[in-house]
């Protein structure tokens, strides 16, 4: 059974070439310091209900548009 993206999961993912470890949290718990990113950000929205090896698009706040893929979810 794969692995799907929900609040409380620690995701790693590939963006640009890079791997950023995040954990999508609710809003009031938010803390990019320490990796911790609300699932209404561009990139938490995004990643709810995603599974392992699966890419999504992300439009970011600039416009900009980043390809994100998961790695794995924990």
């Amino acid at each position: 059974m794969p692995k799907i993206v929900t609040v409380g999961s620690k995701v790693i993912l590939q963006i640009e070439g890079r791997k950023e470890e995040y954990v999508l949290v609710y809003p009031e718990e938010t803390d990019p310091l320490s990796g911790k990113i609300s699932i209404e950000s561009p990139i938490g929205s995004c990643l709810l209900g995603q599974c392992e090896n699966s890419t999504v698009e992300v439009k970011l706040p600039d416009e900009r548009k980043v390809k994100c893929k998961v790695i794995k979810v924990r």
